[in-house]
């Protein structure tokens, strides 16, 4: 038995005693909970899209927007995509919002940013009867896209299966009840839609979060006797030390098995390239990193390339990605990671 669980145990039988204590003293005293201030929200995001259209039969309008029909690639011009925030707090505070978005395209094995951008909008007053709201929108030329595509599909010599195009609005909310402490809040959630076989498809087209600051107390409703306060207090420690060392111990033994899966997956993986690839003890490159999200597109990679794959384990436990497999060309490293303990994410 490791010594962490022994630990645990002892802590666990030695609380016993004590909770027995708590048990035969007179007058269980009762503690009733108080809310002191605080902010609670509600956020929701609904996504919504008007494409333009080439004229065709089909759409003779020369649009199509959410529920209108379907997007079929070759016919849509350019295509604007919208987001709408709508923020419910329950009591009325001033609000800043920093209000930014990104337009990514991801080919599975690269992504690119097409538009993005950032705006800070003046303070507001809002209300539980108010409430707030943020729009950000942007819109997409597809023909230039579609070019983009083709031009990057040339140039690397891989089509990937599907594009998704990915708007993510993200907004930054600093929150501040009259004589009250600020309620920050980030919340960033994407919108996608997948170009695949001639057809956009459209992902979920709302999303919403909540949260609160307020804290809660316990207020005592009657006076404790000390023996009681004694016998609470030391079952609460062992009950608590017990708790620590338990967990420790269970983490522990959820990392070496961890560890032991992500080994015995990567050598699976990589067995039948061995031959191609060299060990090093140099860590890899920070600067000019293509990342790759599949052991597969390094092994294309080093292949279009005539390269060998290089292999660098990081020693220590600091580090969250502990294989780094490489392939370099010339000033340009592609590089594919295998984090530390997260075998799902071998692929």
């Amino acid at each position: 038995m490791k010594p962490v669980v022994l630990l645990a145990v002892v802590l666990l039988l030695l609380s016993v005693p004590a909770l027995y204590a708590v048990a035969v003293t007179q007058g269980m005293a009762s503690e009733v909970p108080v809310r002191q201030g605080g902010i609670d929200y509600h956020g929701s995001t609904n996504f919504s899209y008007l494409a333009e259209l080439a004229p065709s039969p089909l759409y003779p309008n020369g649009s199509l927007g959410p529920g209108g029909g379907i997007l079929f690639l070759p016919l849509v011009r350019s295509l604007e995509v919208n987001s709408t925030y709508t923020l419910d707090i329950n009591v009325a505070a001033t609000v800043t919002v920093a209000a930014s978005y990104e337009l990514l395209v991801d080919g599975t094995l690269w992504n690119l940013t097409l538009n993005a951008s950032t705006t800070d909008l003046p303070p507001r007053a809002v209300t539980p009867t108010s409430g707030l709201t943020v729009q950000e929108s942007t819109t997409l030329n597809m023909t230039r896209t579609e070019a983009l595509l083709s031009e990057i599909q040339n140039a690397t010599g891989y089509t990937p299966a599907r594009y998704i195009l990915e708007f993510v609005p993200s907004l930054y909310l600093a929150m501040a009840p009259a004589g009250g402490a600020v309620d920050r809040v980030v919340y960033a959630t994407p919108f996608n839609l997948t170009l695949e076989n001639g057809l956009i498809v459209p992902g979920p087209t709302n999303a919403s979060d909540s949260g609160s600051n307020a804290t809660t107390v316990l207020e005592r409703a009657a006076d404790v006797p000390l023996e009681q306060q004694v016998a609470l207090g030391l079952a609460a420690g062992l009950l608590v030390g017990a708790a620590v060392a338990g967990t420790v111990a269970l983490r522990a033994l959820g990392r070496e098995r961890r560890a032991t899966d992500v080994a015995r997956r990567l050598r699976r993986l990589t067995a039948p390239y061995q031959d191609a690839i060299a060990m090093t003890g140099t860590p890899p490159s920070t600067r000019n990193v293509v990342g790759l999200g599949t052991w597969e597109g390094l092994v294309r990679v080093a292949d279009m390339l005539g390269k060998p794959i290089l292999s660098y384990e990081h020693p220590g436990d600091g580090d969250p990605t502990r294989y780094f497999f490489y392939v370099l060309d010339g000033t340009i490293q592609y590089t594919y990671l295998v984090p530390r303990g997260d075998p799902e994410s071998i692929r």
